[in-house]
């Protein structure tokens, strides 16, 4: 632990500013003073009830706090501190998940990791932290994987049209997209090993990495005041305002609309389906990654909403015109005048300025143990004269509830054709339902109401 008692540091924090460039000095580069590192993920384990007792005398062969193997809370890494001038041990350490178990951070073996120590790093009895990946440059950083060492590569320039046609053709894939160990010669290794494929080897040789598979995600944009949480394998939740594409929602006619308006939620997996929204692909040694060359294959629009192609969202928004954004459009067949036409019905019309929420993909299952209810309950309707239902209970029966004013139209919305029914009530046995016929003779008529011969039902229209 850092130590306030410190003559330098009390110098410090009291303004004592005269001559102490020494003594800072030798206070950073002391062995006390705790400041994050860089450590090379060596493995993850996630599952260490999982372990035998094979695996946990290896640990304990393997890493210098050999006393927490058998201990070890989810989501430890084993980490080797990335090469650096000054540094004479590189052994395989222990580190403990910095956040409690309420948060889990995505990562994987040969990323690079901030860590910190409570005490002194280099005594065996200190515990380690490990924080988070490490966020590097542009053309590095990765949702899915990110290779570190890369930065030591000179990034791609931004490139005219003409140079951009002879980088494609004559790009160094094997260089940008490779999994270097530094500079791939042993003077500037960052991972300690004899070989400059080290990370591959360490990859494939741990436990965590059989687990994962390498692909191009697509990138995000957030607005400045949005919360995102992303998994690594293009899975997004993000928390900011109304926006389709990468233009945030406002009327050009007026000024934005301001304050919780405009939030939404939005849960999305399987973002970029289609080239708009797509990454570039490029292809490794482990699999594939999206292209992040600057100047060479940005995409603006990468990774944005696509309400209509993304594979499977859920979406809350406070303020909104839903079935104008999703482009729900019901149509049906009329005849209009002699032919036969195509009218979008008044459904399509919800209303503009309303909350929604939007469950989409390609199958939605909604499963229940006890009832499901699907209400429509305006506060402002306080007759209950609009208030209409559907009810799936537990015992197989599905009620459709239409309000005081309204019908059920089946067959669309200009359902007017009525329903002849029996006039005397009908027999339900498990299921099995039986009436009483309906009477009539020869040129007689049914659907009068008088006893035996029928009436219309006054709740349902059919088409």
């Amino acid at each position: 632990m850092v130590n306030y008692n410190n003559n330098t540091l009390r110098k410090f924090f009291n303004d004592e500013l005269n001559d102490i460039t020494e003594e800072l000095r030798a206070l950073r580069e002391s062995r006390n003073t705790a400041y994050f590192k860089r450590v090379i993920v060596v493995d993850i384990i996630n599952d260490p009830a999982s372990l035998n007792s094979e695996d946990i005398e290896d640990y304990k062969q393997r890493v210098k706090q050999d006393f927490l193997v058998s201990t070890l809370p989810r989501n430890c890494i084993i980490g080797k501190h990335a090469r650096s001038s000054g540094r004479s041990s590189y052994d395989e350490e222990i580190f403990y998940p910095f956040f409690s178990s309420h948060v889990s951070l995505p990562i994987k073996p040969g990323e690079h990791v901030w860590v910190f120590y409570e005490g002194d790093s280099n005594a065996k009895e200190d515990r380690g932290y490990w924080l988070s990946r490490i966020h590097e440059r542009r053309d590095v950083e990765d949702t899915n994987y990110t290779h570190s060492d890369r930065q030591y590569f000179e990034p791609a320039k931004k490139l005219t049209a003409a140079e951009k046609i002879n980088a494609k053709e004559s790009s160094d894939d094997a260089s940008r997209f490779s999994f270097n160990n530094g500079l791939n010669t042993p003077e500037t290794f960052t991972l300690e090993t004899d070989s400059n494929n080290g990370y591959n080897e360490l990859y494939f040789s741990s436990r965590a990495g059989a687990l994962e598979e390498i692909k191009a995600v697509p990138r995000f944009t957030s607005a400045p005041g949005d919360l995102t949480l992303q998994g690594s394998n293009n899975q997004l939740i993000n928390l900011g305002v109304k926006r389709i594409g990468t233009e945030v929602s406002s009327n050009a006619s007026s000024p934005p609309i301001s304050g919780p308006e405009l939030g939404t939620i939005d849960i999305v997996v399987g973002r970029g389906q289609i080239s708009a929204t797509a990454p570039p692909v490029a292809i490794n040694s482990r699999g594939t990654e999206a292209d992040k060359t600057i100047g060479l294959s940005e995409n603006p629009i990468e990774g944005d909403p696509d309400f209509n192609t993304d594979a499977a969202r859920i979406y809350l928004a406070a303020n909104t015109t839903v079935d104008e954004e999703f482009g729900i459009k019901l149509q049906e067949a009329k005849l209009v005048g002699v032919k036969l036409g195509i009218t979008e019905t008044v459904i399509n019309k919800s209303a503009s300025d309303k909350s929604a929420t939007v469950v989409k993909a390609d199958q939605i299952r909604l499963v229940v143990r006890n009832d499901i209810k699907i209400v429509l309950s305006d506060p402002e309707d306080v007759d209950s004269e609009r208030s209409a239902s559907i009810t799936i209970l537990n015992t197989g029966d599905i009620i459709i509830t239409p309000g005081e004013k309204g019908v059920i139209r089946l067959g669309g919305e200009d359902a007017d054709k009525g329903i002849l029914m029996t006039d005397k009530p009908a027999t339900n046995i498990e299921g099995k339902v039986t009436a009483t016929p309906i009477l009539t003779t020869m040129g007689g008529t049914v659907g009068t109401s008088v006893a035996g011969q029928g009436t219309f039902s006054t709740k349902v229209l059919i088409k």
